[in-house]
C-alpha cells in the first residue's frame, strides 16, 4: 500500500519535463513563502525609517495585522510600489513607512469622508 505522498511524488515523475518543473518550482515558492512569515514588530525593528511592503498570510486581519511576509523595503517609496505592482491582484498587501510621518513640530490630519478603511486594488 503507497501513502499519498508517495502516489504524489510518483503522479509529478509521470508528468512532461515542463510541467513537473513548473510542479515543483510552485511546491518550493510555496514552502519557501510559508518560512519568511514574520512578525511585523521584527520587520520594523530590522528597518526603520524605510517603506515596508507585505503580503498578509491567510487568516491575518488585513487593516491591522500582526505578521506577514516581506516582499520589499526602501528608503524610497517607488522601489516598494513597484514591488507591489507586480504582484498577482489577489494578494492582500499592507504598504506603511516605518518611521515618523511627520517632522517634530508639524500635525498631519487626514480627511476621510467615508470613515472606513480603504484597500488599494492594483490592475484592472
Amino acid at each position: 500500500m503507497t501513502s499519498k505522498a508517495e502516489e504524489l511524488i510518483q503522479m509529478i515523475e509521470r508528468l512532461p519535463r515542463p510541467e513537473k518543473d513548473h510542479v515543483i518550482e510552485a511546491v518550493l515558492k510555496l514552502m519557501e513563502g510559508e518560512e519568511e512569515v514574520q512578525d511585523l514588530e521584527e520587520l520594523r525593528s530590522q528597518y526603520p525609517g524605510e517603506w515596508l511592503a507585505i503580503v498578509i498570510p491567510e487568516g491575518e486581519d488585513r487593516y491591522d495585522p500582526k505578521r506577514g511576509r516581506l516582499i520589499a523595503h526602501s528608503p524610497d517609496r517607488t522601489v516598494v510600489w513597484r514591488e507591489v505592482a507586480r504582484l498577482p491582484e489577489n494578494e492582500d498587501v499592507y504598504v506603511f513607512f516605518n518611521g515618523p510621518v511627520a517632522a517634530k513640530g508639524f500635525e498631519v490630519f487626514f480627511y476621510d469622508t467615508k470613515d472606513t478603511p480603504e484597500v488599494a486594488k492594483l490592475g484592472g
